[in-house]
């Protein structure tokens, strides 16, 4: 996993993605971070006479998480999915190497990508924030954790994709599959929930039989370390302009605990995408799905949830009953399940050899 090789190999063909998912973290953070010193320092000059000045920052880890995870889909994708559609398999797996080293060599380079991003990013947010007016009211330490809970949260999002890309042969059924992955938890709640809606008309009980379920999908999220963290500052500075005894209004860092779910995600599915791009075959590799075995499970999946949308988009309307729920959970599979059936067995086009 550590050929040389296989290193400049994948850094030939990724390279231009991980370099995005650079500029993405240093727009995002450290230079957002730069512009709003500028424009705080620009307010100070214009109060300075009269003394009436306010201090007001906030920073959420959840405000640039969706640009972060796709720039992430798209690395995850030029390792897997994007050989695949141009036909550069054959000539990869003719190299000496284990079909493991392969992929672990793509895993790592991919961890490493976002390992390196992140710490110039964290470099570049100490620097912009130690030199400029900030440092007059805040403290680094908190986006210490920040950047922490970032690469758990990111390598987690990078595995699941990872793993689509193991199960699928093309650069679009991996993506697809991956939001799927990555989303599964608020989608099968919104699923849950709807049904409820329909099937219950005391709403105080039925909350007390959601909330529950709501709770424990937003911890099996893979961004729930991230969705909690938030640094808000808020200061009435007054006469006194650089006053560094000043508290910070807000800070939230949610518990190590939730960390945990990220990193079971990595490491369950670091190993089973191994093990699954180990055993593809090549004869399925133009296919939606190279495990031919899968189908009867995707197309069960496929039915039960567009069968459950279907019913609670026919079970909410003014004529809503169990008996419209139903049907419309039985049309709505039904044709979920036959367009399933004809992607399985749909070879997706694949370009010329490179």
């Amino acid at each position: 996993m550590f050929h040389k090789a296989l290193w400049a190999y994948n850094w030939k063909h990724s390279k231009w993605p991980a370099l995005l998912l650079l500029l993405i973290h240093l727009y995002y953070l450290p230079y957002d971070l730069f512009t709003r010193a500028q424009q705080q320092g620009k307010q100070l000059l214009d109060r300075l006479q009269t003394g009436d000045y306010y201090y007001d920052f906030y920073f959420y880890g959840s405000m640039h998480l969706l640009i972060q995870m796709a720039a992430i889909a798209l690395l995850a994708c030029s390792l897997l999915g994007w050989e695949r559609t141009m036909r550069r398999t054959d000539a990869l797996f003719s190299l000496p190497m284990p079909r493991k080293h392969i992929f672990w060599s793509k895993w790592l380079f991919g961890m490493t990508a976002v390992a390196a991003c992140l710490l110039v990013s964290w470099a570049s947010m100490w620097l912009v924030l130690t030199t400029t007016i900030h440092a007059q009211y805040q403290s680094f330490a908190p986006y210490h954790t920040y950047f922490l809970y970032c690469f758990i949260v990111l390598s987690a999002v990078f595995t699941l994709f990872m793993l689509a890309g193991a199960l699928t042969g093309g650069l679009l059924a991996q993506g697809l599959l991956g939001m799927l992955f990555v989303s599964l938890p608020s989608l099968l709640m919104a699923l849950i929930t709807s049904v409820m809606q329909v099937h219950m008309s005391n709403g105080e009980q039925m909350w007390k039989l959601v909330h529950p379920w709501q709770k424990a999908a937003d911890i099996m999220s893979v961004s729930a370390p991230l969705q909690e963290f938030a640094i808000q500052y808020n200061l009435a500075v007054g006469h006194t302009l650089f006053d560094t005894s000043m508290a910070p209004v807000q800070i939230d860092i949610p518990s190590p605990w939730l960390l945990s779910v990220p990193l079971l995600y990595s490491t369950v599915c670091a190993l089973l995408a191994a093990r699954l791009y180990e055993r593809s075959r090549q004869e399925y590799s133009a296919e939606a799905l190279l495990f031919p075995r899968l189908r009867p499970l995707v197309l069960v999946l496929a039915f039960l949830c567009c069968g459950l949308f279907g019913g609670t988009v026919s079970g909410l309307g003014s004529m809503a009953s169990a008996l419209s729920f139903y049907i419309g959970f039985t049309l709505f599979g039904m044709a979920g399940a036959l367009c399933a059936a004809r992607l399985l067995h749909w070879r997706f086009p694949r370009a010329a050899k490179q």
